[in-house]
């Protein structure tokens, strides 16, 4: 049973109903959601916010109230906490996204993984992602991507034909100098990798992407997620200036998603803003997709970009066959 703060209120019906209801389309891909069960975590793990256990059932039943009467399926990801049993996790995420269609899994990636480790995995568990995350670097904060992943585990990742999930490090993220030419570097040396681009490339703050959106959006083999992100014009800046095609939905939940408030942008950063600070907030994901409703009608997206972003290019990107 999930905490209390996740409970769907008439606040959140209302929200729903004022903007969203008319917007979302019919089918809806999340290509960002995790999981988590408390049987993967060793005495030393650490408490984290993250830890809320959710199995494949729960996230169905949990998001089909938050978008009622739509066809749903998830990329499902590793959840992100130190000192936990790898392996039990990768292997129970990827039985967990196969027992509903249309669904995959991305396994969680530390830098000290060998290839060869990746590669006999995948060949038990057949996810179709990796994901690498900032907290298993050796200097989280201040990392390039290459801290966050190797090249040797990047060579097995095209040798399979493997997603990357990558949340980017550094407080520029993707307008960061060594992170955008390491970037176009891999995209050049492993074209069997495609990059996923979390949370619009990390631009809860539209001053990250102004810039390196004129660069990323002639990089091939990569595609970005939307998730989390409140900022319209973070939203708009993808919508004009890429690709549609490379752009899919996702929303962060439950654990992050489902939090109440919102993020706001602060000089070249962003804070979470909580519901300490509003009376009735809801939940992010759906601040997220106001915002996404916003910049669609700025952009003048039609109906069938919509379609594509919320369901047929996650179906496209997800369903490329990797490696036997």
């Amino acid at each position: 049973m999930l905490p209390e703060q996740f409970t769907y209120t008439d606040v959140d019906r209302a929200s729903w109903q004022n903007g969203l209801e008319d917007f979302v389309p019919e089918k809806v891909f999340d290509a960002h959601s995790h999981i988590w069960s408390e049987a993967h975590a060793l005495p030393g793990t650490p408490d984290s916010l993250l830890r809320v256990p959710v199995d494949a059932d729960e996230l169905f039943a949990v998001s089909r109230q938050l978008f009622p009467n739509r066809q749903l399926a998830f990329m499902m990801l590793g959840t992100p906490v130190l000192d936990i049993d790898f392996a039990g996790h990768n292997r129970w995420l990827a039985a967990e996204s196969q027992k509903y269609p249309d669904c995959f899994s991305a396994a969680l990636c530390t830098p000290q993984m060998l290839p060869e480790e990746i590669i006999g995995t995948w060949q038990q568990l057949k996810y179709r992602a990796l994901k690498p995350y900032l907290i298993y670097a050796d200097n989280p904060g201040r990392s390039p991507i290459s801290g966050l992943i190797t090249e040797a585990q990047l060579e097995a990742a095209n040798e399979l034909g493997l997603m990357v999930v990558l949340h980017v490090d550094k407080a520029e993220c993707l307008n960061d100098p060594e992170n955008l030419q390491e970037l176009s570097y891999f995209c050049g040396k492993y074209p069997h990798v495609v990059w996923q681009l979390a949370h619009c490339g990390r631009s809860f703050n539209s001053l990250l992407l102004e810039n390196c959106i004129h660069k990323l959006k002639h990089l091939d083999h990569i595609c970005y997620d939307l998730s989390a992100v409140c900022d319209p014009y973070s939203m708009y800046l993808l919508f004009k200036y890429e690709d549609t095609s490379r752009l899919m939905y996702g929303s962060d939940n439950i654990a992050a998603g489902m939090l109440r408030g919102t993020y706001a942008s602060v000089n070249r950063g962003w804070k979470y803003v909580t519901d300490s600070n509003f009376s009735a907030p809801t939940y992010i994901c759906f601040e997220q997709l106001h915002a996404m409703r916003k910049a669609a009608l700025m952009a003048g997206l039609d109906g069938k970009a919509l379609e594509d972003i919320f369901w047929n290019n996650a179906m496209r990107i997800y369903s490329r066959a990797p490696e036997s």
